[in-house]
């Protein structure tokens, strides 16, 4: 039996293959019953790749099987207001 191994990269968004395998994956999501059900706007699809180079604490990880994209997490950092209000 073999074992395919996962890799997990930061996403480089400047990538054209890093953003499309950023949008194909999150298109996947959004069809899925736990999404929305549908597939996202063509808006939506175009819009996204700028919109998340534009947030200033985004950070996306992308897992792949050998060459094929399999999993994604898209993180935006944050500090909690109350830890400055003392």
């Amino acid at each position: 039996m073999s074992i395919n191994q996962i890799t997990v990269v930061e996403a480089d968004l400047s990538r054209i293959d890093h953003g499309h395998a950023t949008v194909q994956l999150l298109n996947a999501y959004a069809m899925d019953p736990m999404g929305d059900g549908k597939p996202l706007s063509a808006k939506a699809r175009r819009a996204l790749i700028p919109a998340l180079r534009r947030h200033p604490t985004t950070l996306v990880f992308l897992a792949y099987r050998e060459t094929e994209p399999v999993g994604l997490a898209i993180c935006f950092g944050a500090f909690p207001r109350l830890l400055l209000v003392r």
